[in-house]
This record gives structure tokens, C-alpha cells and sequence, in this order.
């Protein structure tokens, strides 16, 4: 009857979820095998699910009996362990195989060393965080097989970092001198190190961070000297200066790719909720200097002023004025030799943009909330400020790049006593407003991106990352609604002291976050059950921080840019 099948469905779901987890630990050649297991095992769950009051008594001693599982736990330190209840049970199977799931299609479709990043980075910093079971999974996948040093069912890691510096314009004659593969081993093992090191929980990935930026600092000076090496030109004078063909330089290749991993150090500090509220001035002003390091070291930005440039320019108005002498002798226009364009803003480009934007409105917001009078610390945090800015910027301060910045240039840069609070709202609302533009024309590029990709699949990398960018433009969009409206209420106030607040427009409203459908088999208890316990909100996932009684922080859509709440 329902009791047998109610039997069968667990027992089954235990066996497709252990040839999931078999087909796993054979690598690339399991993936296919363990998607079908993985969809068998949610189908069983379902069942499971329907027949949630099951009882085991019915059928004697050919029964699953949960009380054995107590007897069958691993022997383990002493520690708190939260024993779930039946629905939270479900839900957390349901949960587990959605991300493994997720982790058998998406790491398949990676080709490219820049796609490993942002789907490495997406995979472990997606809310809810995957579990240890997929992380562990994850960071085999990405360790090297036993036939040799190929990572992700592919090429080995060098020749990612020789096609990552072609597409990098690094031109070919200087990639193929003999201490160029040297250089390429070693950049390597630092970059397998870093996706490594994403694959841990939050925490553990600061840390190594910290301990990994001595070897990235190590590899910059072996990048300095394969510049020397490859680009030194001496002019008729003697005088030595590095010239590349196309602008691109071993330095600003691996420069790129460290400001990638410390904005990381960065972001997890506010996903830990490791700053103080008024720590959150200076974490902004400094990852907006990064920022702008890292901007430059695009191609889309240095190629255009590049010789390599100049000379296609070149040939192709040399092209355009045959074609026009032709046009006029009345000969076929054959077109000429096709020549590369001017590229366009890379999708790279356009989000380090928007995010630098968001950065340069969030402490202008702060500094015309401080000269306004709302947003103070008291005496003793504000004495503890220079040894918080050394604590939080000491790792990327032993870098030879980016140059490191002091607390002296903190505070020479947010001077805002000249200004008066109006200028200050003005100027976070210019910023908001530009980062609201660049968000939605970056959506925009994902969107047509996700619908032409070919195959289909290949649109599930670029999702997360539309899915960031709706949650930047609805901080950008809201934060300067605020500037706006504190402006008005600024310039009111200065033209009339004595206004009651009361008169004043209203403050806007915090836009509503869209729930993301994650495919969680979410189950309600059962009639006099265990009350859930996956509504528990630790300190570290508190979507709210209160700065004051008047200022609070709210990172509810987006966990690195909070919509600021001001109430009067």
C-alpha cells in the first residue's frame, strides 16, 4: 500500500543520491551520470516528500529506522549540532541537490580562464551559500587529475594563462621567449590557488587570501623583469622605456587579476560583516582607488592609444580611400582587407564602472550625511580609525601595485568641510545616477548575451551575474532617489532654518527584492512538529546594520552596496 511505496521512494532516493555522489568522484567523465542520478534523486525526494507521515513501525523490522542514524555519526569533536526537523530535513536534501546540480551543468560549459573566475566566485558567494558537500565536490573538479596538471576536464592551467594573456593583447613574440613560460608556470599556481581558495566558506577564503597575497607579490617582481626583458627599447640617446605593440605588459596582465582577488578580500568583509558602520567611508574610498586601477589595466581602454591601433587606423583609411577611387572609375568595391574596429566596453569593463560609480556615491552620501549633522561617530570610534584603516588595508599595503595608500590620504580626500551638505547630496546623486546608467545598459549586454547564447546552456554563466547587476541598479536607483530628495531638503532648510521638519518631502521608500526562484523543495512541518529552524538569522547574514539611531545600512538586495535608510 502507501506505506510500501512510501518505503520504496526513501530507499530509492538513498540509492540516487549515492550514485550521485559516485559518479561525482569519478571527475568530468561522471558529470553526465551524475545529472541523470541527481534528477532521479529529486523526483524520490518529491515522493519522500508527499508521504512525510510515513511511520516506520508499520512495517516492522524491513523499515528505515531514523533512530539508527544517531548510532551511525562519525566520531567528531565536541561541538553544537543543530538536529533539523523532518521538513528542514527535506529542504536541506532538496537544497544540496540543487547545487550539485547546478555545479554538474555549469562547470561543464567553462572554456576560458576569465569564465572559471566569475563562475567559481558566483557559484560559492550565491545566497543561500552551497554547502560543504558541493564546495568539496567543486574543488575537485578544479584540482588536477591524475593523468597530468589538466583542471577542469581540459587544457592545463598554463595554457589558460597563455590564451587569458593573448586575449589580454600581450603580443605573441613576447609570449613565446623562453623565460615567458617560466613566468607563465609560476602565474599558474597562483591563479589555480586563488579558485582554489574560493571553493572554502567565507571565512576561510579571507585568510588565505591574506597569506596568498605575499606570493602574488613575489610574482610582480617576476613580471617587472619579463617587461624588461620583452619590451625594453633604448632610443638614440640610450635612454631605456618599455614599449609594447599593443599597450599590454606582463605587469598590467597580472595586476589585473590580483585587484580581482583583493576587491574580493574587500567584499567578503562586508558579507562577513566584519566593518563597523563607520568603518564603511573608508572601505569605499579605497576600493574606488582599486577600482580605478583596475579599469586602466583593461584593453578595451589602453589599445586605442596603442600602435597597433594607430596602424590599423591606418590601413583602414588607406582602405576607405581605395575604395572610394574605385567607386569613382566606376570598378567594384571590393571593400578591402577587413581591419579590426576600436573594441567596445567589455562587460568587464562596464561592471568594474558601475561598481566604481557606486563606490564614489556611497561615501559622498556619507560625507554629506556627516557635514549635515546625521550621520557622527562618537570620540573613542573615531580614535581607533587609523589603526582600523591599517588593519583593514594592511595585506594590500606589502604589494609592489597598486601603490598603497595612507590614512593621511583618506582623510586629505574626504575634507568635506569646504562643501556645504546640498554639494555633497549633489554629488552622490551624479554618481548614483551614472552607475543607474552603466547598470542598465550592462543588463542590457546580458540579457541579449543569456538569449543568444548558443548552446542554451551556456546562458547559466551569465546569470548570476545578470542576476548582481539587477540588485547594483536597484541600490543605484534607490540611493540617489535619497540623494535627490536630501538635496531638496538641504537647500530647503538653508533657505529656511526654521521649517518644520515635518513640511519637508518625504524620504523615499526601499524597493521591494524579488524572491529568486532556487527550484528548494521547501516543506511546512508537520501538525504538531518541531517549530523550523532555517529562519535562524546569524549575525554574519543580518540584512540590516544600524548606525545610528538616524542612519542604517540595509544589504537586503546586494551584499556589498546597501541602500542607505535615514530616518528623521
Amino acid at each position: 500500500g502507501e506505506w510500501v511505496e512510501a518505503l520504496l521512494a526513501r530507499v530509492r532516493l538513498r540509492r540516487a543520491y549515492c550514485a550521485t555522489l559516485q559518479h561525482l568522484s569519478k571527475g568530468y567523465k561522471g558529470i553526465k551520470g551524475a545529472r541523470k542520478s541527481i534528477t532521479w534523486a529529486q523526483t524520490q525526494l518529491t515522493a519522500a516528500v508527499a508521504s512525510r507521515g510515513y511511520d516506520a513501525g508499520r512495517l516492522g523490522k524491513h523499515s528505515i529506522q531514523p533512530e539508527l542514524n544517531m548510532k551511525m555519526i562519525a566520531p567528531s569533536p565536541p561541538r553544537a549540532v543543530r538536529i533539523l526537523s523532518v521538513a528542514d530535513a527535506f529542504s536541506e536534501l532538496s537544497r544540496m541537490l540543487r547545487d550539485l546540480d547546478s555545479l554538474a551543468l555549469r562547470i561543464s560549459l567553462v572554456t576560458e580562464l576569465d569564465q572559471l573566475h566569475r563562475f567559481v566566485s558566483s557559484y560559492t558567494a550565491s545566497s543561500p551559500a552551497p554547502g560543504v558537500v558541493p564546495r568539496s565536490f567543486l574543488r575537485m573538479l578544479l584540482s588536477p587529475d591524475h593523468r597530468g596538471d589538466q583542471i577542469a576536464g581540459g587544457l592545463p592551467m598554463t595554457a589558460w594563462i597563455k590564451a587569458s594573456m593573448t586575449q589580454y593583447l600581450i603580443p605573441d613574440e613576447a609570449l613565446a621567449r623562453p623565460e615567458a613560460g617560466v613566468f607563465v608556470q609560476r602565474c599558474a599556481k597562483v591563479v589555480f590557488n586563488y579558485c582554489l581558495t574560493l571553493t572554502y566558506n567565507a571565512g576561510r577564503q579571507r585568510r588565505r587570501m591574506v597569506h596568498a597575497m605575499e606570493d602574488w607579490g613575489q610574482v610582480q617582481i617576476q613580471a617587472e623583469r619579463m617587461d624588461q626583458h620583452a619590451f625594453l627599447v633604448h632610443d638614440e640617446n640610450g635612454k631605456g622605456s618599455l614599449v609594447s605593440a599593443t599597450g599590454a605588459f606582463f605587469s598590467g596582465w597580472l595586476l589585473d587579476h590580483l585587484i580581482l582577488m583583493v576587491t574580493r578580500y574587500l567584499e567578503l568583509g562586508f558579507q562577513l560583516r566584519l566593518y563597523a558602520g563607520f568603518e564603511y567611508s573608508m572601505i569605499y574610498w579605497y576600493w574606488d582607488y582599486l577600482l580605478g586601477v583596475r579599469i586602466n589595466c583593461q584593453p578595451t581602454l589602453f589599445f586605442p592609444t596603442s600602435r597597433a591601433f594607430q596602424e590599423q587606423q591606418l590601413k583602414k583609411d588607406k582602405a576607405a580611400a581605395a575604395a572610394k577611387s574605385n567607386k569613382k572609375k566606376g570598378k567594384a568595391d571590393k571593400g578591402g582587407d577587413k581591419v579590426k574596429k576600436a573594441p567596445e566596453a567589455s562587460l568587464e569593463q562596464l561592471s568594474l564602472e558601475a561598481h566604481q560609480a557606486l563606490c564614489r556615491g556611497m561615501f559622498r552620501l556619507v560625507a554629506g550625511l556627516t557635514r549635515q549633522g546625521t550621520y557622527f561617530i562618537d570620540p573613542l570610534a573615531a580614535a581607533s580609525l587609523p589603526l582600523r584603516f591599517h588593519r583593514r588595508f594592511s595585506p594590500v599595503m606589502r604589494l609592489e601595485q597598486p601603490s598603497a595608500l595612507t590614512y593621511d590620504h583618506y582623510l586629505d580626500s574626504t575634507d568635506c568641510s569646504p562643501y556645504m551638505p546640498s554639494d555633497l547630496f549633489a554629488a552622490s546623486g551624479e554618481s548614483f545616477a551614472e552607475a543607474k546608467a552603466v547598470c542598465e545598459r550592462l543588463a542590457h549586454r546580458l540579457r541579449d548575451k543569456t538569449l543568444g547564447a548558443s548552446p542554451p546552456e551556456l546562458a547559466s554563466l551569465d546569470e548570476d551575474q545578470l542576476e548582481s547587476v539587477r540588485g547594483l541598479l536597484r541600490v543605484a536607483g534607490y540611493n540617489h532617489s535619497l540623494s535627490v530628495m536630501l538635496q531638496t531638503r538641504a537647500i530647503l532648510l538653508a533657505q529656511h532654518p526654521t521649517l518644520d521638519p515635518a513640511q519637508l518631502p518625504p524620504l523615499p521608500t526601499l524597493p521591494d527584492v524579488p524572491k529568486k526562484e532556487t527550484g528548494t523543495v521547501l516543506v511546512p512541518p508537520l501538525e504538531g512538529g518541531e517549530p523550523s529552524t532555517l529562519g535562524t538569522v546569524l549575525p554574519c547574514d543580518a540584512p540590516r546594520v544600524t548606525m545610528s539611531p538616524y542612519i542604517a545600512f540595509d544589504f537586503t538586495g546586494c551584499a556589498s552596496f546597501p541602500c542607505v535608510v535615514v530616518t528623521t
